[in-house]
């Protein structure tokens, strides 16, 4: 307003003035607008760009300048003919911004974040994103994305299928990020798929990777899942190790394996051989130098902080126990002790420390406690100032410095116990009471000790003679007969088999665990059991196996197969 006053008080008041200095503001002010124009810029960040179908991509888009950006909206999607839509799935993840003040300005950042999500495989070209800013278009560079099939290698060593019993085992090894940031958490998965069991009664071993250049920490194991892969229905099981870089630069994981154990009765039948997956590379990043603080330790992960006292005042040189908690996600073993600020009016002692962890949502999470013991040797109010804490968080890929809270605490002059004056003449009479009532106690404490001995004898020698008893009145029930009524319980088919193997087992008085249907073969043979019903009996608990993942009427084929295993175990036993 007042340069638009001016701008007319010279208009009539000075005329020959007027043009030239009304030229030049206008020069100026078209020069600012391109400064602030070109000191706009926008980038555009694809992470990581070779991915599986069952993976996803991130695309960071950022727009920073050294002015004050206001509201903009957001960068405008590529318009719906483009290809890219009938190869990604694209879903906003949310936007940041960051400010930081250098060189008498206010750099600005402000980031917005998608999902890209495949959904055939081949080379995929994410067009420009554009942004509207100040009347003008700014836009991002294009990208590719390799989109590869499933991590399986059909042709590789990661797949197995039996082809004497049948099955196919498989497995994988891959990570949830493939360029994470110096000690921030990569979950590694090995997923073992089989469609049935192999015919031994040890599981296969897995050998696990080195993990060099890494600290790790086991997840939970995940099992009983199932998972339809290429229109084929497998049984998984998973073990997910938590890793932390230890190093940046290119690190591989080398291969992870599996190796089956050779199968009992089976000496004519090579072993399966050893599945390897493939090796796993990570691109460790270093973290930014831009905004690092200046006490920064290399503290990586999300973090809060809170401290207390246990007292809110206290007497002169009277002991006050200090409580700091740091807690969140990350590598807690990496992190250095906590420093406390400069505390003269205190004596200030090491403190205890405690740490736990825990797995949340398949990250960890971390308390560590410090307990600090201080001595005030000053009276009045004084207080314990704000402890500051920093750490980078790899999500927002910021620096951030949390605090406490300042606390208060009120130091009293020392009092003094008059009535210690008094006690101080019947110290020696108490003494010799006290001795006296020691020696009671322990007489008593003794003598309970041996009577709790005596009973626990006696009672466990009356429960040992009632066992022994009752185990001299138990009659010896038929297998035939606990088969029979097994059957007509069961509901699925690997309850059946197992009803089958407990027979064979009985009859034979040996353990069925770890049989499988050759094992069964060989003992019926052994007992001169007709080779027909033998083979029929193979043949169901095959077909149990078979039809624990197969599409049909279940209740309609468990039917007939419980009729039909009741009719054979029959005609077996009455051949024993």
């Amino acid at each position: 307003m007042l340069s638009y006053r001016l701008l007319s008080h010279l208009r009539f008041t000075h005329p020959n003035l007027f043009s030239p200095m009304f030229g030049l503001i206008t020069v100026a002010w078209c020069l600012s607008i391109s400064s602030a124009a070109e000191s706009i810029q926008v980038q555009s960040r694809l992470s990581p760009k070779t991915i599986s179908l069952e993976q996803s991509a991130i695309l960071k888009i950022t727009l920073f300048g050294e002015t004050q950006l206001g509201k903009i909206s957001p960068p405008e999607l590529p318009t719906v003919d483009s290809d890219m839509w009938q190869a990604l799935s694209i879903s906003y993840l949310g936007s940041s911004n960051q400010y930081q003040f250098s060189n008498g300005k206010i750099p600005v950042v402000m980031t917005w974040s998608y999902s890209l999500k495949p959904k055939k495989i081949g080379i995929i070209t994410i067009p420009p994103f554009k942004i509207e800013y100040n009347n003008e278009i700014l836009s991002t560079k294009p990208h590719k994305l390799q989109i590869n099939s499933s991590s399986f290698n059909d042709n590789g060593v990661n797949s197995y299928e039996n082809p004497f019993y049948g099955g196919i085992q498989r497995i994988e090894a891959n990570v949830d990020r493939t360029n994470p940031y110096l000690n921030q958490q990569v979950t590694y998965t090995f997923r073992y798929f089989y469609t049935a069991r192999l015919p031994n009664p040890d599981s296969p071993n897995y050998i696990a990777p080195s993990f060099s250049h890494f600290s790790q920490k086991r997840l939970n194991l995940d099992s009983n899942q199932t998972k339809t892969i290429n229109g084929q229905q497998f049984r998984m099981e998973e073990i997910k190790v938590a890793l932390f870089p230890l190093k940046t630069g290119r690190v591989i994981i080398e291969p992870a394996k599996l190796r089956f154990p050779i199968s009992p009765g089976l000496t004519d039948n090579a072993p399966p051989p050893e599945l390897i997956t493939n090796s796993v590379g990570l691109d460790i990043q270093s973290l930014p130098t831009v905004g690092k603080p200046v006490n920064f330790n290399n503290i990586i992960g999300q973090y809060e902080i809170r401290a207390s006292l246990d007292k809110k005042s206290v007497q002169l040189n009277e002991a006050v126990i200090l409580t700091v908690e740091v807690f969140g996600y990350g590598n807690f073993e990496t992190h250095p002790n906590l420093q406390l600020p400069v505390m003269k009016q205190f004596i200030t002692h090491a403190p205890e420390i405690q740490y736990k962890s825990e797995i949340r949502q398949e990250k960890i999470y971390g308390n560590r406690v410090y307990k600090y013991v201080l001595v005030p040797v000053q009276l009045g109010v004084t207080s314990i100032p704000s402890i500051s804490y920093s750490h980078f968080d790899p999500m927002s890929e910021q620096y951030n410095e949390i605090s406490t809270a300042v606390l208060s605490l009120k130091v009293l002059p020392k009092s003094i116990d008059v009535r210690g004056i008094g006690a101080s003449a019947n110290i020696t009479a108490n003494t010799q009471i006290k001795k006296k009532m020691n020696l009671i106690y322990t007489a008593s404490k003794f003598f309970f000790i041996l009577l709790m001995i005596c009973g626990v004898y006696f009672s466990v020698k009356w429960l040992q003679d009632y066992k022994n008893d009752k185990r001299k009145k138990q009659v010896k029930t038929d297998p035939l007969q606990n088969a029979i009524q097994a059957i007509r319980r069961t509901e699925t088919f690997g309850d059946l088999s197992t009803i089958i193997y407990n027979y064979v087992g009985e009859t034979h008085d040996k353990s069925a665990i770890g049989w499988n249907p050759e094992m069964v073969r060989q003992h019926l043979v052994n007992r001169s059991i007709p080779v027909k019903l033998v083979s029929a009996l193979i043949d169901i608990l095959r077909q149990c196996d078979l039809e624990q993942f197969a599409v049909t009427d279940r209740q309609a084929t468990i039917e007939h197969i419980r009729i039909q295993t009741q009719q054979l175990l029959t005609q077996i036993d009455q051949h024993k």
